[in-house]
This record gives structure tokens, C-alpha cells and sequence, in this order.
């Protein structure tokens, strides 16, 4: 049996979002993994995902139906991690794009409870990711050119994490006070980082890149509403990089 299970958490898919979309299941469906597409819709009427891509990779989907019409990514990501049975799980944004088979294949992850497995380093413009998309692969001039949307991201964030299923759990997952998009996954940085049992490791020797798609007006709003309740709990992301500089000094 396979021993880990990859989490996709879509949303309403824009365009440019649904394309991304398409184009990362078409790399993570060659892994020897379970995978489930898990979408919130706001209602029965959903049709996000193309059933027939769905049906094409031989994936599990999962849809799960929120009374408000607002995004709840760590609502959804806890309500599909309870229905995983795999020792580890993978959660995979659907706006990232690596090498997924070299980091499966290096098998590093089961050493530690959290992992994060890739260096997230390059945010994309269009044409970068158009181009992206057409030759399936990311070029290295990418990592020369535009230097001002490059940015290295000093915590295990933007959901580019491995982890033992058990220790995920036994942290209670995801914080849903969180609503939208924005510092959840640094909220659990903080806390796996305050957990004394927690084993956690990071490879930054595979880069990826961020695949653009429009940010809209809402989610900027929801980023300012997590930042105060992400400032409410006695955070802040200067105190995370520290952490972040403590637990892997070598980077």
C-alpha cells in the first residue's frame, strides 16, 4: 500500500488558476501516491474542476460544502486530513510547480514529522508561467531575470510541507480562525516549532516557482484580517524568520 497520500486544496478556479491547476495534476498524477483533489464549493452547484481531468489522472475527490461564501483553507485541509490513511501527507499548493518525482524519490522526508521538501524562491509573471506550462519545466534563466519578485521563504509556509499524518493530527492541524488566504501555514510553523517532540528538517537544493494567477481585492483583504489575528496570538513574521534562522541555521 502506498504510505503517502498528496492533499490538492482548490478553490473557485479563475482562468489562469484553473490552467495551473490542470498542468500540476498532470506532474503529481505520475507519483506512486494517493492523491485527493479537495474543493470547497459554497454550494452544490459546483463545477471547478473538469470532471473529465479528474477522471483522467484517477484521482480521489473529495468536495466539501461551506455555508459562507468565503474561502476556509485550513477548515478544508483539516476536514480532508482526517479522511487520509496514509502514514505521511503531502500538501501541495495548486500555484507551485518543482520537480515532484526527485523529491519523491529522495525519500528524505521519512526521517523527520515535518518536512519541508523544495526552496520556494521564484514568484512568476504570465509570460514566465505560460512558458512554464508549455515546455513542462522551469528554465534556469528564470532565476536571473526580474530579481525583484524573487523571494525566499524563511519558514516551512505556502504549504510546501511533508509530514507524519499522526503529528499533524496530534497538533490539531490547521488553525480555522484563519479565513482566506494568508499566514496559516506560518501560524503552524510556529506552532509545530513550539512543539518539543516535533522532528522537523527542510531541503533547499530542489528551487520551485510560483505560477502566476491575478490576486484579487478579497484576498488582500483576508491577508490583513489573518495579520491582526496572526498579531493577536503574539506573533509576528520578524519573530518567525528568527525561529525559522534557529531551526535551520545552515540556510
Amino acid at each position: 500500500m502506498c504510505d503517502i497520500t498528496i492533499i490538492i486544496p482548490i478553490y473557485k478556479l479563475c482562468e489562469f488558476r484553473k490552467r495551473n491547476f490542470n498542468f500540476l495534476l498532470e506532474h503529481i498524477c505520475k507519483l506512486p501516491c494517493n492523491v485527493i483533489v479537495a474543493e470547497q464549493t459554497m454550494s452544490l452547484e459546483h463545477d471547478h474542476v473538469n470532471k473529465n481531468i479528474i477522471s483522467k489522472y484517477n484521482v480521489c475527490h473529495k468536495l466539501y460544502i461551506s455555508r459562507e461564501d468565503t474561502i476556509h483553507k485550513s477548515w478544508l485541509l483539516n476536514n480532508v486530513l482526517k479522511e487520509v490513511n496514509t502514514e505521511y501527507t503531502w500538501f501541495v499548493d495548486c500555484d507551485w510547480f518543482t520537480d515532484y518525482y526527485k523529491i519523491y524519490e529522495q525519500r528524505e522526508y521519512t526521517m523527520y514529522d515535518f518536512y519541508q521538501p523544495y526552496c520556494m524562491c521564484k514568484d512568476l509573471n504570465e509570460v514566465q508561467t505560460q512558458q512554464v506550462v508549455h515546455t513542462k519545466k522551469i528554465h534556469d534563466s528564470m532565476y536571473c531575470i526580474n530579481r525583484s519578485s524573487d523571494r525566499v521563504i524563511k519558514m516551512l509556509g505556502a504549504l510546501s510541507l511533508i509530514c507524519k499524518t499522526d503529528s499533524l493530527l496530534n497538533i490539531n492541524g490547521f488553525d480555522e480562525k484563519y479565513i482566506g488566504w494568508g499566514l496559516e501555514d506560518i501560524d503552524l510553523f510556529m506552532n509545530i516549532t513550539t512543539t518539543s517532540w516535533a522532528n522537523i528538517g527542510k531541503n533547499s537544493k530542489i528551487n520551485s516557482v510560483h505560477l502566476w494567477h491575478p490576486i484579487t481585492s478579497k484576498m488582500k483583504c483576508n491577508g490583513k484580517k489573518n495579520l491582526s489575528y496572526f498579531k493577536s496570538k503574539g506573533y509576528t513574521t520578524t519573530r518567525a524568520i528568527q525561529i525559522y534562522k534557529q531551526a535551520f541555521p545552515e540556510y
